[in-house]
């Protein structure tokens, strides 16, 4: 929730109310590092410029950090609106 990705017209910025559906593809761990490739379509909660759709993959970076891991960075792949 928060995070964004892509540039130009596949700028996103993931908010709690939208639909997502994602499914899991790779998971690396190395000591206090994790990124996780997955594929989602997720689409925008309704607003005055209508609904929107993206879909494709995401490489997550998470860090272990204080306890707990955190999310650093979303790499786009291939996510794009559709």
């Amino acid at each position: 929730i928060g995070k964004t990705t892509g540039e130009g017209f596949a700028v996103w910025t993931f908010a709690r109310e939208e639909q997502r559906k994602i499914s899991i593809l790779e998971v690396k761990k190395d000591g206090k590092q994790q990124t996780i490739v997955i594929d989602m379509v997720t689409q925008s909660a309704p607003s005055w410029s209508g609904v929107h759709k993206m879909g494709g993959k995401l490489r997550l970076h998470y860090e272990w950090i204080a306890d707990q891991w955190n999310l650093v960075r979303v790499e786009n792949l291939t996510f794009v609106r559709i």
